[in-house]
């Protein structure tokens, strides 16, 4: 492999799993127990109620472990096997903020050192957004900004500008907010865990259409606070989650040196500094983990960023994520039909068919995007048709959505429908415009 072959990030994760004790005929063992730790069985080992996915390992919540061992052990393996391990990534749970600790990491200090050499450490950014999305919705958070006036003034974000403008577009026969629906607004369960919902509501579209509501009957005129709040979370989101070089949207690009990424980490990270985030019931300041989860994951960004771009031309910010993990966990829970909770010996089992086979689709309704992996392993050997054989290929019902089939008139439509129906005739002009020269046809339009 070359050098830039070489280099890889080790994603962290968890995996809830059942409790029990099963014989393992092939190991000649009882699966079941936590393999964290070696057991001496004086006392009764704790049964097994996590998959811990660092190589992996089962876990117990009842069983005290340290997780900066495993770190450090993982980190070996990878440099033994001729790999360069740049950074960690994992989510915010209760003891990934521990095992930063531990590891000295802080938004000062993004990073910390195995065997001397530097490892930047960072949080899932998707798990990042959606709780920004969360501590939006049930608390307020404040902000300065400046777009406005010269001098930096403090804005509120609300979530009730967001509901309000819902409630209103909803109602249009053309919608600023096409894709905006009441499970982005009621937000509860497992929707707090869909990273889709999160995204579309703190999206530029929707910064777009708060703005354009403003000043219209009805609609608080400081939404257009929410919707500055709304499109810089949007711009933060798509730079650290590129996945081409190219792309409309400049955020949306591979970071490069002269791509503008830096130094949209630098403002915003001295925005972010800035927030306040109070209880929407006591108005009392709260601690939000997210803000300090969003600055260390910048800053390790940054610190990324000045390193590798001195070896390669370019980097895939998408790849500094759990994706890959979180499509193996949907891969796991496929197998087989319905298996969201495995016990130690069907995980272990299905996580070697998942690896080996390497063919499985992905649900459409899975909570991340494809994360566009190949395994380093050369599987041509195997019998495709034998293994997909063993591989479901149908795929979750997509989602049915209502339209409504009333007919348009112009002169039935409002001021907001206008505009919407104004941008969207002039994204299809441009576009056709783009692959026809026609001289007669640029006079029509």
């Amino acid at each position: 492999m070359s050098e830039s072959d070489r280099l890889c990030v080790l994603s962290i994760d968890e995996m809830s799993i059942k409790p029990g004790l099963t014989y393992a005929t092939d190991l000649d063992c009882v699966d079941g127990f936590s393999t964290v730790k070696k057991h001496d069985f004086k006392e009764d080992p704790p049964f097994a109620t996590h998959a811990l996915i660092l190589g992996y390992h089962f876990t117990s919540s009842s069983e005290v472990y340290s997780l900066q061992e495993l770190i450090h052990e993982a980190i070996d393996i990878s440099q033994s096997c001729e790999l360069e391990v740049v950074s960690i990534v994992c989510d915010q749970g209760p003891n990934n903020q521990g095992l930063f600790k531990e590891l000295k990491v802080k938004k000062d200090a993004p990073f910390f050192f195995h065997n001397s050499k530097k490892i930047f450490a960072m949080y899932d950014p998707p798990h990042l957004l959606k709780s920004v999305r969360n501590n939006l919705k049930n608390h307020d958070i404040f902000f300065e900004d400046n777009v406005a006036s010269i001098k930096p003034r403090t804005c509120f974000a609300d979530w009730s500008h967001i509901q309000k403008l819902y409630e209103l577009d909803s109602k249009k026969k053309i919608c600023a907010c096409r894709k905006l629906t009441k499970r982005h607004i009621e937000v509860s369960g497992l929707k707090k865990m869909n990273v889709k919902l999160a995204a579309q509501v703190l999206s530029h579209s929707v910064a777009a259409a708060l703005n354009l509501y403003v000043g219209k009957v009805d609609f608080d005129s400081k939404a257009s606070e929410t919707a500055q709040f709304v499109y810089n979370m949007d711009k933060i989101f798509d730079s650290v989650n590129a996945r081409s070089r190219k792309h409309e949207k400049k955020e949306m690009c591979a970071a490069t040196g002269n791509s503008g990424h830096l130094e949209l980490w630098k403002e915003k990270i001295t925005w972010i500094e800035k927030w306040h985030i109070r209880s929407s019931k006591t108005g009392r300041k709260i601690y939000a983990a997210c803000k300090n989860g969003w600055l260390i994951t910048l800053k390790a960004f940054i610190g990324i960023s000045e390193y590798l771009l001195k070896k390669i031309k370019f980097i895939i910010t998408s790849r500094f994520s759990q994706d890959a993990l979180e499509n193996t966990f949907s891969s796991i829970r496929r197998r087989g039909g319905f298996r969201d909770n495995p016990d130690c010996n069907e995980f272990r089992h299905t996580i070697q068919k998942v690896i080996i086979t390497n063919f499985l689709k992905q649900s459409s309704n899975k909570n991340c995007q494809d994360d566009d992996a190949y395994s380093l392993i050369d599987f041509s050997c195997f019998n495709k048709k034998e293994l997909l054989d063993i591989i479901s290929s149908e795929d979750c019902a997509t989602e049915s959505e209502q339209h409504d089939d009333d007919s348009l008139h112009l002169n039935t439509l409002d001021s907001v429908e206008k505009n919407v129906l104004s941008y969207i005739s002039g994204y299809l002009a441009k576009n056709y415009l783009s692959l026809n020269d026609c001289i007669e046809c640029q006079k029509l339009m």
